[in-house]
């Protein structure tokens, strides 16, 4: 029997050779067709190219990211998997820019390029203000009606702060023994 493996081998050598050439082909333009490219170039809107744009590609469906900073010439250029994609231009001094949805495929390069609108004042479109959650300018401490609580329910109630506090001191006691 292993005398006729090995008479096999000689006959068969040339067709496991082309075998594995056709595999290893086939794996590689399965690998190339997976990953794709965006680029492009960022100017402003007399068309002077700006340099040091943060530009941020956000996969649509698995929510990762890739960034990429323009050159003095305003390109760009991002290696990325094939997808759809929601790309944001960001930049001192300018509006951002954001792009909803395009799609990176690994056949085609995809080409994207942006104008900026230059922001009042050197100031982004937003001003801090307007955030919800942005820190208050205001020199005077939040208070809770702020928070919309009425004045009745600030006031403290001695009968409910001895209710909290023994307990406050059962649970203590409970997993010092163990019994949570």
């Amino acid at each position: 029997m292993l005398r006729n493996v090995f008479r096999c081998r000689r006959n068969c050598t040339p067709a496991m050779v082309v075998f594995c050439l056709v595999f290893t082909s086939v794996h590689l333009l399965i690998a190339q067709s997976a990953a794709g490219q965006l680029s492009g170039k960022v100017s402003d809107a007399s068309g002077n190219a700006i340099a040091d744009v943060t530009v941020t590609a956000t996969n649509l469906d698995t929510g990762q990211s890739r960034t990429a900073t323009t050159a003095a010439d305003g390109t760009y250029k991002l290696d990325l998997p094939s997808g759809k994609y929601q790309v944001k231009f960001e930049a001192a001094g300018f509006n951002t820019a954001e792009i909803p949805s395009t799609t990176v495929s690994g056949t085609v390069a995809a080409v994207l390029d942006e104008k900026l609108e230059a922001a009042a004042n050197g100031k982004p479109a937003t001003p801090q203000e307007s955030l919800p959650n942005a820190p208050s300018s205001s020199t005077t401490a939040p208070t809770l009606s702020d928070l919309g609580l009425t004045p009745e329910q600030t006031q403290g109630n001695a009968r409910q702060q001895a209710l909290l506090d023994k307990r406050t001191h059962m649970l203590k006691i409970h997993q010092r023994m163990g019994l949570i």
